[in-house]
Protein backbone atom coordinates (compact mmCIF):
# COMPACT_ATOMS: atom_id res chain seq x y z
CA UNK A 1 0.00 0.00 0.00
CA UNK A 2 2.09 2.97 -0.95
CA UNK A 3 1.63 6.04 1.27
CA UNK A 4 -1.28 7.72 -0.91
CA UNK A 5 -3.29 4.78 -0.83
CA UNK A 6 -2.37 5.18 2.77
CA UNK A 7 -3.31 8.65 3.24
CA UNK A 8 -6.67 8.19 1.34
CA UNK A 9 -7.33 5.35 3.35
CA UNK A 10 -6.99 7.29 6.95
CA UNK A 11 -9.38 10.41 4.96
CA UNK A 12 -12.38 7.55 4.50
CA UNK A 13 -12.10 6.56 8.53
CA UNK A 14 -12.14 10.49 9.47
CA UNK A 15 -15.20 11.14 7.67
CA UNK A 16 -16.62 7.71 8.77
CA UNK A 17 -16.05 8.43 12.67
CA UNK A 18 -17.11 12.11 12.41
CA UNK A 19 -20.40 10.88 10.88
CA UNK A 20 -20.82 8.30 14.27
CA UNK A 21 -20.03 11.12 16.02
CA UNK A 22 -22.47 13.49 14.49
CA UNK A 23 -24.89 9.92 14.61
CA UNK A 24 -24.32 9.89 19.06
CA UNK A 25 -24.84 12.97 19.63
CA UNK A 26 -28.16 13.33 18.17
CA UNK A 27 -28.75 9.68 19.78
CA UNK A 28 -27.44 11.18 23.05
CA UNK A 29 -29.92 14.32 22.96
CA UNK A 30 -32.88 13.16 22.30
CA UNK A 31 -32.31 10.65 25.61
CA UNK A 32 -32.07 13.80 27.20
CA UNK A 33 -30.50 14.18 30.63
CA UNK A 34 -31.28 11.22 32.57
CA UNK A 35 -28.12 10.52 34.29
CA UNK A 36 -29.12 7.52 35.47
CA UNK A 37 -30.19 6.10 31.60
CA UNK A 38 -27.74 3.28 30.52
CA UNK A 39 -28.24 3.41 27.05
CA UNK A 40 -27.29 7.09 27.18
CA UNK A 41 -24.21 6.57 29.43
CA UNK A 42 -22.78 3.69 27.06
CA UNK A 43 -23.96 6.25 24.20
CA UNK A 44 -21.51 8.88 25.72
CA UNK A 45 -18.81 6.18 26.59
CA UNK A 46 -18.81 5.03 22.92
CA UNK A 47 -19.30 8.46 21.53
CA UNK A 48 -16.10 9.91 23.95
CA UNK A 49 -14.07 6.36 22.27
CA UNK A 50 -14.88 7.78 19.01
CA UNK A 51 -13.93 11.15 19.57
CA UNK A 52 -10.56 10.17 21.01
CA UNK A 53 -9.65 7.61 18.36
CA UNK A 54 -10.55 10.61 15.96
CA UNK A 55 -7.87 12.67 17.21
CA UNK A 56 -5.31 9.65 16.66
CA UNK A 57 -6.28 9.66 13.22
CA UNK A 58 -6.35 13.47 12.12
CA UNK A 59 -2.43 13.18 13.85
CA UNK A 60 -1.73 10.38 11.97
CA UNK A 61 -2.97 11.98 8.59
CA UNK A 62 -1.15 15.22 9.26
CA UNK A 63 2.23 12.74 9.77
CA UNK A 64 1.15 11.41 6.12
CA UNK A 65 0.50 14.39 4.46
CA UNK A 66 4.04 15.60 5.09
CA UNK A 67 5.43 11.89 3.87
CA UNK A 68 3.55 12.38 0.90
CA UNK A 69 5.29 15.70 0.46
CA UNK A 70 8.69 14.57 0.95
CA UNK A 71 8.10 11.62 -1.31
CA UNK A 72 7.14 13.58 -4.47
CA UNK A 73 9.79 16.10 -3.32
CA UNK A 74 12.58 13.54 -3.50
CA UNK A 75 10.73 11.35 -6.67
CA UNK A 76 11.30 14.59 -8.59
CA UNK A 77 14.53 15.06 -6.93
CA UNK A 78 15.69 11.80 -8.24
CA UNK A 79 14.46 12.31 -11.80
CA UNK A 80 16.13 15.27 -12.19
CA UNK A 81 19.50 13.85 -11.24
CA UNK A 82 18.95 10.39 -13.50
CA UNK A 83 18.58 12.98 -16.01
CA UNK A 84 21.38 14.64 -15.58
CA UNK A 85 23.17 11.31 -15.38
CA UNK A 86 21.44 10.13 -18.97
CA UNK A 87 22.72 13.34 -20.11
CA UNK A 88 26.59 13.40 -18.82
CA UNK A 89 26.60 9.81 -20.28
CA UNK A 90 25.29 10.94 -23.77
CA UNK A 91 27.44 13.95 -24.31
CA UNK A 92 30.42 11.72 -23.53
CA UNK A 93 29.86 10.11 -26.73
CA UNK A 94 28.90 12.15 -28.93
CA UNK A 95 31.13 13.35 -31.27
CA UNK A 96 32.83 17.28 -31.20
CA UNK A 97 36.02 18.85 -31.34
CA UNK A 98 37.30 16.28 -29.12
CA UNK A 99 38.97 19.38 -26.90
CA UNK A 100 39.99 17.88 -23.73
CA UNK A 101 38.20 14.61 -24.25
CA UNK A 102 41.67 12.27 -24.32
CA UNK A 103 43.17 14.18 -21.64
CA UNK A 104 43.29 12.08 -18.57
CA UNK A 105 42.36 14.84 -15.85
CA UNK A 106 39.24 15.71 -17.59
CA UNK A 107 37.92 12.22 -17.94
CA UNK A 108 39.02 11.52 -14.60
CA UNK A 109 36.61 14.60 -13.29
CA UNK A 110 34.20 13.22 -15.54
CA UNK A 111 33.85 9.83 -14.28
CA UNK A 112 34.28 11.12 -10.75
CA UNK A 113 30.84 13.22 -11.42
CA UNK A 114 29.39 10.57 -12.91
CA UNK A 115 30.18 7.87 -9.79
CA UNK A 116 29.28 10.83 -7.33
CA UNK A 117 25.81 11.18 -9.37
CA UNK A 118 25.26 7.69 -9.69
CA UNK A 119 25.97 7.10 -5.70
CA UNK A 120 23.47 10.46 -5.35
CA UNK A 121 20.88 8.92 -6.83
CA UNK A 122 20.97 5.79 -5.11
CA UNK A 123 21.43 7.49 -1.69
CA UNK A 124 18.30 9.49 -3.04
CA UNK A 125 16.40 5.92 -3.52
CA UNK A 126 17.15 4.63 -0.09
CA UNK A 127 15.58 7.55 1.32
CA UNK A 128 12.44 7.23 -0.43
CA UNK A 129 11.95 3.51 0.44
CA UNK A 130 12.87 4.19 3.54
CA UNK A 131 10.13 6.78 3.51
CA UNK A 132 7.49 4.76 2.08
CA UNK A 133 8.01 2.23 4.64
Amino acid sequence: MTLEERLADIKIKIIVLKTKITALAEQERRFGTDSQNKNLLSIRAERGRNILQLGELEKLEKILIKRVQQSRQLRLEIESMRGDYQRMISTSHSPGTGFGRSNPNVLRARSNRLSRLKKDIEKKEKQLKKLED
